[in-house]
């Protein structure tokens, strides 16, 4: 049979809500040389059977980290009144979520024989990150008070031991379950993964639709402070044009006062050029007629004077 350092350890995955939790199904015994009473291999379940006083082996645990890590198991040494008993180990969730595997403690399995030893596997510690260290069993020595085994004892050591064809045939089975055990953990992961997948694209739809309508909530709000500036912008240019066309109005006004005005004035001169001008044409006219009858009156004067200057003349003539 194997060594310690080689046993056989079959392990069945085992999904938790905390992650992957291994768990050990069975184990092959130690070295012969330490079990001299009668060895069988137990099976995958988790019952009682005579077994040697051999505690599972150890096995790495998986922190937070990912650094392999390990928790030595409790091994209690035979008496001699000890009860064959099988406490099956228990799977302890780890930090990250991944299950971590803690021994448990194993009582004797069977009650050793005067003079015997118990077999106490090798204990690993954790050396740091990435690294187990290995110490190599420790050995009891067989007690000096016990008495010699008897002779029977000694020419019996093979009496009810699993042969190799037996254990050839467990190996076989507990394979088959182990393989059924890694298809139904393989499946199970597999299905994790679609589902969590699921889970991904159903928050990514989700997110989708909150980033959508969180940016038409921003449009939205970018759309009523444009259309506030427009009315803003349009109110304003609306008085500016108000503005603008009642100055145009009151210069329209006061230009077209200035055209009366200027208009007026204008009939007014052509008025008094044509009152003028009538006074004139009546002064000319005037003074035309006053001078046409001064001329006249000196006419009849002087022909009056020539008149009376000829009578005379004529009257001392006839004489």
């Amino acid at each position: 049979l194997p060594q310690p350092a080689d046993r056989l350890a079959a392990m069945s995955v085992v999904i938790s809500p905390g992650g992957l939790a291994a768990a050990p199904v069975t184990t092959l015994p130690g070295p012969l040389r330490s079990l001299p009473q009668v060895v069988a291999l137990a099976a995958p379940a988790t019952s009682r059977v005579m077994v040697p006083s051999y505690v599972a082996p150890p096995t790495a645990a998986y922190g937070a980290a990912g650094v392999a890590s390990y928790t030595p198991p409790i091994t209690t040494m035979a008496g001699p009144s000890g009860v064959a008993s099988y406490v099956p180990p228990v799977a302890v969730a780890g930090a990250s979520g991944v299950a971590s595997y803690v021994p448990g403690v194993v009582p004797p399995p069977y009650a050793a024989a005067p003079g015997s030893m118990a077999y106490m596997p090798p204990q690993q510690q954790a050396a740091g990150p990435g690294a187990v260290a290995y110490m190599p069993p420790p050995q009891q020595a067989a007690s000096s008070a016990a008495p010699p085994a008897s002779a029977a004892e000694r020419l019996s050591l093979t009496r009810g031991f699993p042969d190799p064809t037996s254990i050839e045939e467990q190996k076989a089975a507990y394979s088959r379950s182990l393989e059924s055990q890694l298809d139904h953990g393989s499946q199970s992961l597999q299905q994790q993964n679609r589902d969590r997948k699921q889970q991904l694209y159903e928050a990514a739809t989700q997110r989708k639709q909150q980033l959508l309508l969180q940016v038409e909530q921003q449009m939205k709000m970018q759309e009523m402070a444009l259309d506030e500036q427009t009315n803003q912008a349009m109110m304003g240019l609306k008085k500016a044009a108000l503005d603008q066309r009642a100055a145009l109005e009151s210069q329209a006004a006061s230009l077209t006062l200035e055209y009366q005005q200027r208009k007026m004035a204008e009939e007014f001169q052509a008025t008094q050029a044509e009152m003028q001008r009538q006074y004139m044409e009546s002064h000319t006219k005037l003074q035309s007629e006053v001078h046409k009858q001064y001329l006249e009156s000196q006419q009849r004067m002087q022909n009056e004077v020539q008149k009376q200057e000829r009578g005379p003349a004529e009257i001392n003539g006839v004489h």
